[in-house]
């Protein structure tokens, strides 16, 4: 198990991955953090950024 065999996920590896998306403009980097984990800590601003990439794109 990734964090000592508690069953627990690390939520490090969520801040990680979350950290790489949220200085990005990429909606697919975004949509896969979604995907990865869409009760996560940070989709709600998830959500909201990618939002805000679809509404510049239909521009």
């Amino acid at each position: 198990m990734e964090n000592g065999g508690t069953g627990e996920p690390d939520p490090g590896i969520e801040v990680a991955f979350w950290e790489t998306v949220r200085d990005t403009a990429n909606s697919e980097m975004i949509e896969a953090y979604l995907a990865k984990y869409p009760q996560g800590q940070f989709n709600g601003l998830a959500n909201i950024m990618l939002n805000q990439l679809r509404a510049k794109a239909k521009k």
